[in-house]
């Protein structure tokens, strides 16, 4: 949707629904600030980490735990991820 016909859809009282954004590897610096970053938009975060009990799982609207992407189960989990959470688009300041 184009800007100008965005505001016009906001001024008609329109509803925009935007889909989620995954963080990948959601303990690094960068995750963190660009999830809050996110938040100020409104767009709805999902982090997911393959740390079990990540500390900063508390900075994500959801939170997931992934499997190390070398493992094999690795794939199926990050779109069943996807599929379940409506992402649309994947953040990771990892170099993976």
């Amino acid at each position: 949707m184009a800007s100008g016909n965005l505001a016009l859809a906001l001024q008609r009282g329109g509803a925009i629904k935007m889909r989620n954004v995954l963080v990948l590897c959601s303990s690094m610096p960068e995750a963190v600030a660009y999830q809050a970053q996110a938040k100020q938009y409104g767009q709805p975060v999902v982090g997911a980490s393959s740390i079990p009990n990540d500390p900063s799982a508390e900075h994500y609207d959801t939170w997931e735990w992934l499997p190390d992407l070398h493992q094999q189960d690795f794939e199926p989990k990050l779109h069943a991820l996807i599929s379940e959470h409506s992402i649309s688009h994947i953040y990771c300041p990892h170099h993976i």
